[in-house]
């Protein structure tokens, strides 16, 4: 009894947010970046930066000048944030070994969907170790992303954070999602 009432409320969670999720007749729009390196001694981000590429297309440029070469192991938390009289955590929040993840990409299907937007526009698409800085050039979020995982409109902030075994680095993205 107990487990067919956890498939119940499961079921009403997933009806709830398909009511509140619209269809993909929306549009990103990128608006800000920050980056941060909390360990100089580390890291630095001599580029972190937004470019016009053309009407309606912006483009996501980010330059990590990593210090302690190689990375053998890296933590990253990926977040998602809404805006809600400021940015409040909104449905995911996952830390995960992005080198087990390079190695292994299926178990964790929405670090996918990120890496799959990134994959062509970085230099991180190999699993570890990492022998060189991150780049990161020409990444334009597009609104196939939004049919893989539909959100409903309104302003949001990605948010990665990595390191090993404390926290290195911050990276911000804040989008709005607007329909069309």
């Amino acid at each position: 009894m107990k487990a067919a009432f956890g498939i119940v409320e499961k079921s009403v969670i997933l009806l709830v947010v398909i009511f509140l999720i619209k269809s993909s007749d929306s549009l990103f729009k990128v608006t800000n970046i920050k980056c941060q390196c909390y360990d100089k001694t580390f890291c630095d981000f001599p580029q972190c930066e937004l470019k016009v590429l053309g009407r309606g297309k912006v483009g996501i440029f980010i330059y990590t000048k990593i210090y302690q070469l190689p990375i053998k192991k890296v933590l990253v938390n990926l977040s998602l944030f809404r805006k809600f009289s400021g940015y409040r955590p909104f449905m995911y929040n996952v830390t995960v070994d992005f080198c087990d993840y390079m190695r292994n990409p299926k178990r964790f299907p929405w670090l996918g969907v990120v890496h799959d937007t990134m994959l062509n526009s970085t230099n991180v698409n190999h699993s570890c170790p990492y022998n060189h800085d991150l780049i990161v050039s020409k990444m334009v979020l597009s609104d196939i992303m939004l049919k893989k995982t539909p959100f409903p409109t309104g302003s949001y902030m990605f948010q990665l954070i990595a390191g090993n075994p404390k926290w290195q680095g911050i990276t911000q993205i804040m989008t709005d999602i607007v329909e069309t």
